[in-house]
């Protein structure tokens, strides 16, 4: 069964919805040697690190590279897997995980979040990414670089979310009756209740109990025509914390598990957003479709005056 490991790449070049934040999620047996988690080379889109869960053990040390940077974690210092340590970490050119253990290790989990963001032109000029001819022209009319140097601009991606986006989040859940082996059962299919809402998934968990490494039993997340965007493998997960996430839906969000061995009463929990799709939202998304009809609006979401 592919995983999200193999996957990421086709993932994140699926993003189309700026700023959405993909749940890494991954368990396996480590060699006592180098083992590759993920690495992102040629990034399509700046790629942030959004907190980083390891499973706490002495023998295991993360290994960190952005934008050619290196960076070395050691996992027993770390608060353990129910807990999201600290990190930020923007990669606008490649992006690799590595854990290095001096001893063989079972069953070790970890899970992140990686935002991936379009970046509008007063991220750029913080960022330092070239400008195209019209961004430059934007950016001289609204005085963006002052604004920049001053630390006025830009505005952090978190407070982007809770000043733009308009709506109520809530903790959903479901319990799977019967869900057949090597087969895919329905979980939850969720749409917008009125004209002008979507959806954003926050958040997922399900129940790992009694499950080995070798079971197969993932999560799969489809949104709109994204068919299995996410693979999420459910050993790695547990129902005492929940995966972080930020994946939109404008028209409909569906949840699935995977198993290649039949189970009973299978428990699962996620967080869904319902939310104002206002024009700030279209501007940035339907940049193209909107220009013609507001284009000095466009123009400020372009560059990133407004939140």
């Amino acid at each position: 069964m592919p995983t999200i490991v193999d996957e990421l790449d086709s993932v994140i070049r699926k993003v189309r919805y700026w700023p959405e934040q993909i749940p890494f999620v991954h368990a396996l047996n480590l060699a006592a040697a180098d083992n590759s988690i993920f690495s992102l080379a040629r990034l399509p889109q700046p790629i942030i690190l959004d907190g980083l869960s390891l499973v706490r053990n002495t023998a295991v040390i993360a290994r960190l590279r952005h934008n050619k940077v290196y960076r070395e974690i050691k996992a027993g210092a770390l608060l353990d897997i129910a807990e999201i340590n600290p990190a930020w970490l923007r990669a606008t050119e490649d992006i690799s995980l590595g854990l290095h253990a001096t001893t063989t290790v079972s069953d070790y989990k970890v899970y992140s979040g990686l935002w991936v963001i379009r970046p509008n032109i007063a991220q750029k000029l913080a960022w330092k990414i070239a400008l195209t001819n019209s961004e430059r022209r934007i950016a001289a009319e609204k005085g963006l670089e002052n604004s920049v140097k001053k630390g006025v601009l830009p505005f952090p991606i978190k407070y982007q979310i809770e000043r733009g986006y308009l709506g109520y989040r809530e903790p959903l859940a479901a319990i799977v009756p019967s869900a057949p082996a090597n087969e895919t059962t329905h979980v939850a299919t969720l749409h917008p209740e009125r004209p002008d809402e979507f959806l954003v998934l926050e958040g997922l968990s399900a129940d790992n109990t009694g499950l080995s490494l070798t079971d197969n039993v993932a999560l799969y997340v489809t949104r709109d025509e994204d068919h299995d965007l996410l693979k999420l493998p459910t050993f790695a997960m547990s129902l005492d914390y929940t995966i972080p996430c930020f994946i939109v839906a404008l028209h409909d969000l569906r949840i699935e598990v995977y198993t290649e061995s039949a189970l009973t009463n299978y428990l699962v929990r996620y967080t869904v957003g319902r939310y104002r799709f206002t024009d700030t939202l279209q501007a940035r998304w339907f940049e193209e479709e909107m220009r013609e009809a507001m284009p000095e609006f466009v123009d400020t979401i372009r560059a990133g005056v407004t939140p």
